[in-house]
């Protein structure tokens, strides 16, 4: 599969640097990693250089090079793994342009650019086994079956995670934890179903 498009960015600023001596042009990144504005490109390439994994010296075409901490990230990220953006619950999903990537193995994930990752905040979940702190592997979507469990924003629970039914005029979001009620609603914003987790430690 391939990787998330600033890791295949940064690999092959690298790739060129070993090979050329120097970068690529904006329009041969572009060609590379399948992207059909340079625009785009820009983008990626400034966040790169506000994590420091990239520089850039003023004024130059072709000088960007990749930091130790940018050589690092790619040694923890081989191609063998997908590259999924892992998004702060307090920032807005869609619009958020400063995200971090976690390296999820393949077998979790059917498409990279339909998953994000989010960090468990509370207990809501933890008869199902899902913990404060957990990495879960959201599917994008704002649509979902009963009985789906889901990534939810609503205006007085922002962002939670609950198993989602649709009853007649309202939903209700049951918690798999037998001290939390379940909470209903008529209104209710659709983030993403959740498909899986990992836990950074076990303690």
């Amino acid at each position: 599969m391939a990787e998330s498009k600033q890791i295949a960015i940064l690999r092959y600023i690298h790739e060129q640097q070993t090979l050329t001596g120097y970068a690529p042009t904006m329009r041969e990144i572009a060609a590379r990693v399948h992207l059909s504005s340079t625009a785009t490109v820009h983008g990626h390439i400034n966040r790169l250089i506000k994590k420091g994994l990239l520089t850039k010296k003023d004024g130059k075409s072709r000088s960007l090079h990749v930091t130790p901490s940018g050589l690092r990230v790619l040694e923890q990220a081989p191609a063998s793994l997908n590259m999924v953006p892992r998004f702060d619950l307090e920032n807005n999903i869609e619009n958020s342009e400063d995200v971090d990537y976690v390296p999820v193995p393949e077998q979790l994930i059917a498409d990279q650019e339909a998953f994000f990752i989010v960090a468990q905040q509370n207990a809501n979940m933890i008869d199902l086994g899902i913990l404060p702190g957990d990495m879960l592997i959201v599917h994008r979507q704002d649509d979902a079956d009963d009985g789906d469990i889901v990534l939810v924003d609503l205006p007085e629970y922002p962002k939670q995670v609950y198993r989602f039914f649709h009853e007649a005029d309202h939903f209700r979001l049951e918690p798999e934890n037998t001290k939390l009620t379940p909470v209903i609603s008529r209104s209710l914003t659709i983030l993403g179903k959740v498909m899986s987790l990992y836990r950074p430690n076990i303690q």
